[in-house]
């Protein structure tokens, strides 16, 4: 399991290190801004894939044996959302249309790994257990992930109608997304930090 986390940070320096620069190079000294945003979209799609793969696997071994059929309901969900994403790319539609429906892949994958983290904690509840949780790697992670998800989730919905007419807006928007995402990270590092397997 840990290598699909280790696959999920390597994807996710590449996002913000190579595959920006080529979004700044297709933007800035090609002026191919149509292109960027496709290229942009794309990668944020893939990304998706990613982090939803390697999250929804981790949230199927974390959590008990009648919820994980949820798991696999939700990944058909997810890509038919991906499926859509990708009909826009092969017919052409317009960069605008195409991050639309970028924007309703990341919030239909943030939506669709919410739910888990909510039946994990409830069921850690349910157990009424005296066992130390933040010696539970599994509790690191769906910490991180549950804040990330209310952070990102609204974001989505709302982001496609300011990216052209409040600045601002997006701006914060994509400050408190990178907010969320390092507290993921660190999540993620303290469970690594407890040497046990991630989803205990």
């Amino acid at each position: 399991m840990k290598d699909f986390f280790l696959l999920y940070i390597c994807a996710a320096f590449t996002s913000f290190t190579l595959a920006h620069y080529i979004w700044e190079y297709l933007w800035t000294i090609e002026k191919k801004p149509e292109v960027a945003i496709v290229f942009q979209e794309t990668k944020e799609v893939l990304f998706a894939i990613i982090e939803f793969s390697c999250f929804s696997y981790f949230m199927f071994k974390a959590l008990k044996q009648h919820s994980r059929k949820l798991i696999k309901l939700f990944s058909v969900f997810f890509s038919l959302s991906v499926l859509l994403f990708i009909q826009k790319i092969v017919i052409g539609s317009s960069a605008s249309e195409i991050r639309h429906f970028s924007f309703i892949v990341s919030s239909t994958e943030m939506g669709l790994l919410l739910i888990p983290c909510l039946i994990y904690l409830y069921e850690l509840l349910k157990e009424k257990t005296e066992e130390n949780l933040f010696q539970k790697p599994s509790f690191w992670i769906v910490s991180g992930l549950f804040i990330y998800s209310v952070i990102i989730i609204p974001f989505s919905l709302v982001a496609d109608k300011f990216v052209k007419t409040n600045d601002r807006i997006i701006k914060i928007g994509f400050t408190m997304h990178l907010i969320s995402f390092s507290l993921l990270f660190l999540a993620l590092i303290k469970a690594f930090s407890l040497k046990k397997t991630l989803s205990d």
